[in-house]
């Protein structure tokens, strides 16, 4: 394969092309799938052993004033392969893989698979995934030049250590049809975006494994440092995967995108001291999906201490003392995993006045303010939103002078759906916002749609009254 950009989403830059020219040549006829703009011209020999792709004009592109979520998805590509198959192209590794799948556990191996008899097959897939996040570090060894997408011997595996994506997905694989679970080793691309297999195969990046537990589907990655049942991380989802069958051959399968779901529900109580500080009491569940992903795996870089700071500073402005309770976290994710913060907070209210102070239920820039600078200053990219999710605020102020009136929002649209309502309280008010992302990109020609402007219009309207004055005491 060769692109003429980056692989993937990448982030916006400038390209100015005077000259190229690449030619492809093979002893065998060859395809090829491309993505390209009139500057570009294809040459194809009468044998179709050669291809010769060469810049007819002066490109250039440029990209200022994009957000920091904006990527650049649609760029010039050419796939180039000896099939348009993906049997032909990957039968012979897909052999490979089923004899090293099928040799012998190593002894590390044999003993855990020992221990885990009789016990139910969700019950040993967690254990197996387990057992290769602390026995293996995910390391690639690429001294043998001849490997490839070859994966070592299974003996070798487990004498190294350690081993790369395909190495923990054979070795998986294999675990796995000793528990009696039917797995399979599949090829992806992983990343934000998968480009389009136009030739199967030559965007693959990683290996993952693709196992059927108690009749459901689901993707297996032994190279992440948490495991979730049921849950693809946001880099794989939505996209192909090359699966490599017991037989030997070799199906184009799909990863599906997630749909959205609750994913966070924050209940606050903050209690408005003297001269613009507050209390603060959030009670935080976080269920199974990217952002408690996120959180595990910041705290297995970062430590306790590190992630218990960030939680403290995102839940107050100015943090003098902040207190965190939460278990400690696990290799695999539960289901729903709560935090609670005790803190003070002593700029929770801006002053404008001697006692005039201003809340800022929605501090500047929302995602609506940045949506609107990307439409009115000409941003070219693709948005990316992560993964689709609901989140769910819920918030009770208490304390004298709050002058909030906050009108019930509901808007609907393709993008995000967003409710919000408020109401008066003996001593304050209390307010709810809920935001679902229903989808993971929003490509530019969306944004210029007049739909979408008139959603920023309403959601912008909307979060600006989560701002109002407090007249202090």
């Amino acid at each position: 394969m060769r692109i003429l950009r980056t692989c993937g989403p990448s982030p916006p830059d400038d390209q100015r092309l005077d000259a190229y020219q690449i030619t492809y040549t093979a002893e065998r006829p060859l395809y090829y799938r491309a993505k390209l703009p009139d500057e570009f011209k294809v040459k194809t020999s009468k044998d179709k052993k050669s291809i010769e792709v060469k810049l007819v004009k002066s490109r250039y592109e440029n990209y200022i004033f994009e957000l920091s979520n904006g990527y650049v998805r649609d760029f010039p590509y050419i796939q180039v392969g000896t099939s348009l198959s993906a049997r032909d192209i990957f039968g012979p590794l897909a052999k490979k893989y089923q004899l090293i799948s099928r040799q012998p556990l190593p002894p590390d191996a044999r003993r855990i698979m020992q221990s885990l008899k009789g016990r139910p097959a969700a019950e040993q897939v967690a254990e197996i995934m387990r057992y290769l996040h602390q026995r293996y570090r995910y390391l690639g060894d690429w001294r043998a030049r001849n490997r490839s997408y070859v994966p070592f011997d299974l003996a070798q595996i487990e004498q190294n250590g350690y081993g790369d994506c395909k190495d923990l997905s054979i070795l998986l694989t294999a675990m796995l049809r000793e528990a009696g679970v039917t797995a399979r080793p599949a090829l992806v691309e992983r990343g934000l975006y998968a480009m389009p297999m136009a030739i199967p195969g030559v965007t693959a990046n990683h290996a993952i494994v693709q196992a059927n537990i108690a009749g459901k589907i689901e993707w297996l990655d032994p190279t992440q440092t948490n495991y979730a049942p049921g849950y693809v991380a946001s880099d794989l989802q939505d996209r192909a995967a090359l699966v490599f069958t017991p037989e030997g051959n070799v199906i184009v399968d799909a990863i599906p995108a997630s749909t959205p779901r609750q994913v966070e529900r924050f209940e606050r109580n903050e209690i408005f001291t003297a001269q613009g500080r507050s209390i603060v009491h959030e009670r935080q569940v976080r269920m199974k999906g990217g952002g408690l992903a996120s959180l595990f795996q910041g705290e297995s870089e970062h430590g306790v201490k590190s992630i218990d700071t960030s939680l403290c500073n995102a839940v107050v402005n100015e943090n003098t003392r902040c207190r965190v309770e939460r278990d400690p976290m696990q290799y695999q994710l539960p289901d729903a995993y709560q935090v609670i913060i005790h803190a003070e907070d002593r700029h929770a209210l801006m002053r404008i006045a001697d006692s005039r102070y201003l809340y800022l239920g929605s501090p500047y820039p929302t995602v609506w303010d940045d949506l609107n600078r990307y439409r009115s200053e000409g941003g070219l990219t693709d948005i990316y939103l992560g993964e689709p999710r609901k989140q769910l605020r819920q918030i009770n102020l208490v304390g004298e002078g709050i002058t909030a009136a906050i009108n019930a929002c509901r808007l609907r649209s393709k993008w995000f759906d967003i409710d919000i309502a408020g109401e008066k309280t003996a001593r304050g008010y209390r307010y709810s916002k809920q935001i679902t992302v229903k989808t993971s990109w929003i490509g530019h020609d969306e944004t210029m749609q007049p739909a979408f402007q008139t959603l920023l219009t309403r959601a912008s309207d909307c979060y600006d009254r989560l701002n109002f004055i407090v007249n202090a005491p």
